[in-house]
């Protein structure tokens, strides 16, 4: 069974502390899981995330800017 931790953000203030949560995730021991990282409505802090993630982090953006509850169903 495949695990997915979901980690939405919008604001850009905690960017090193959202990347070490992915990281740490990657990091277990557990083989079939993936980190998908989504953006509500902020595509430079998108643009920055997809730049710096390791490869095996997915990073997503919503758009609309619905909040981080509509940001986590996307």
């Amino acid at each position: 069974m495949k695990v997915s931790v979901v980690i939405c953000t919008y604001s850009a203030n905690r960017l090193t502390d959202l990347l070490t949560a992915a990281e740490s995730v990657l990091c277990q021991r557990y083989q079939e899981k993936e980190v998908i990282v989504v953006v509500d409505n902020n595509p430079p802090l998108y643009q920055e995330l997809r730049q710096k993630a390791p490869s095996p982090i997915k990073v997503a953006l919503c758009e609309q800017g619905q909040g981080l509850s509509a940001a986590r169903n996307k």
